[in-house]
């Protein structure tokens, strides 16, 4: 094949992937059409990113519902193409009704230069590297090889078989199922394009976009922090990145007091025990922490904001929308008598924990993990100096990121003392990115104390 065709192949690839995202974004707007008054800003405008941000979100998980409700690949895609092309429509109506009332904010053209750019730098290299890495060959991809081999994800699939133990079976499987919908409708399978379903998370990075020093450190820390975990297959960079993103729209949630942001917010933490079994352990500690802060501003009425934006029962259908595809796939892995091989909540996990505080194990994980920590500690450390020095509190967007990072470390702390494994071998092999999650919330953190500085 000439370097000409090849050049043409990779054009296709992307317009073909660019359509692909444009249905993700319409079938999430299906979803979000209920509510979309409740998404303009208090200034009455409505921020375009952000809101497309959220529709591909949206649509991420309403699309992961479908495959875990009917099985059948392509039923799902037919369904899902229907209802996308009516989001779609209803969205293109939508804008052009804003437009002309003249309240939609697109956003500035360096944002959107600087957003494309960021996803071809993303893209291309998930696109040209091949399926290698133990995890991503043996796990993610071979379980979205199963269910494209099968055409659905049921028991036709295979996961509950004894052989598949070493596969993690019980893994969520929206970025398998994603890239088994991806190869079904290209109509082979290769060991590069599935790894497409890894996604434009960077678009919603790009929502918060600033001209300022804080959001060109949280580009530059954020995602070369991850470096090629982001595009080898496996998910714990990915984790990692939607975990900030939560964050980060949390953040500005408590400032805004926008229900767009709101919903940002509590979509990404919804997304994030899909992606792997670490995000559930994520989203309950973001969800502390964001409540946590929300208590503490009681006596600024951002208690009654909250509850006056979970009042309607609209916000609650949409709630249980998110949700769904969580409970759903919970379902179908008691059914087929899935389970974890960490054996958490067991009486066992509890025994190993308790010997293991005592016998010198936690000394072992903190000595191994410091190295993969140094990043973020010299971030907090560095921004913590100058906001005392300049006698200033930290805001509350700065306690979110902080409890969410030191209750997620504290939970992976816990995890590897229960492991029934041996401890050194689950240490040498997984904490260099189990960690990188802690990281990205030390660099959130970092971002809001750089904002603070500036606006001061």
């Amino acid at each position: 094949m000439s370097r000409w065709h090849i050049a043409l192949d990779l054009i296709l690839t992307m317009l073909y992937l660019a359509g692909w995202a444009l249905a993700l974004i319409g079938l999430g707007w299906v979803g979000l059409a209920p509510l979309w008054r409740r998404l303009v800003r208090r200034d009455g405008c409505i921020a375009l990113l952000p809101l497309l941000a959220l529709a591909w979100l949206c649509g991420l998980l309403v699309n992961y519902s479908l495959v875990l409700i009917v099985s059948d690949l392509r039923l799902a895609l037919g369904i899902g193409t229907a209802l996308a092309v009516m989001g779609l429509a209803h969205l293109g109506f939508t804008l052009h009704r804003a437009v002309q009332a003249g309240n939609l904010a697109p956003g500035s053209s360096l944002t959107w230069l600087g957003t494309g750019l960021m996803l071809l730098l993303y893209v291309v290299p998930i696109l040209t590297q091949p399926l290698q890495a133990w995890d991503a060959r043996s796990i993610w991809f071979f379980h979205a090889r199963m269910i494209y081999v099968a055409g659905a994800l049921g028991p036709e699939t295979g996961l509950q078989h004894p052989a598949l133990v070493f596969s993690h079976p019980d893994y969520p499987n929206l970025i398998p199922a994603l890239a088994a919908q991806l190869t079904t409708l290209r109509g082979f399978w290769n060991e590069y394009l599935p790894k497409a379903a890894l996604g434009p998370a960077f678009l919603g990075l790009f929502a918060l976009a600033r001209q300022r020093i804080a959001f060109l450190f949280l580009l530059t820390a954020l995602p070369f922090s991850l470096g090629g975990w982001l595009w080898n297959g496996y998910m714990d960079a990915h984790l990692a990145l939607y975990l900030a993103l939560g964050l980060l729209f949390i953040g500005r949630a408590l400032r805004s007091e926008d229900d767009l942001d709101f919903f940002l917010g509590f979509t990404t933490l919804a997304f994030l025990p899909n992606i792997k079994n670490e995000g559930y352990l994520a989203s309950l500690v973001s969800l502390i922490a964001w409540g946590i802060a929300a208590w503490q501003g009681r006596k600024f009425g951002r208690v009654g904001h909250w509850l006056e934006a979970l009042t309607p029962k609209v916000t609650w259908f949409y709630c249980g929308l998110i949700a769904l595809p969580m409970g759903l796939w919970n379902v179908k892995k008691a059914l087929w008598g899935l389970n974890n091989d960490l054996q958490l909540g067991s009486a066992g996990s509890l025994a190993r924990l308790l010997t293991r505080l005592g016998d010198g194990s936690l000394e072992t994980i903190l000595r191994m993990a410091y190295p993969y920590l140094q990043g973020g500690i010299l971030v907090l450390l560095f921004s913590v100096t100058v906001l005392i020095l300049q006698r200033r509190a930290l805001p509350s967007t700065v306690h979110v990121a902080l409890l969410t990072a030191g209750l997620y470390l504290l939970g992976l702390l816990a995890i590897y003392l229960a492991t029934p494994h041996d401890l050194n071998w689950h240490l040498r092999t997984s904490i260099s990115r189990t960690l990188l999650g802690v990281n990205a919330a030390a660099f959130v953190a970092g971002y809001f104390m750089l904002g603070e500085i500036e606006e001061k």
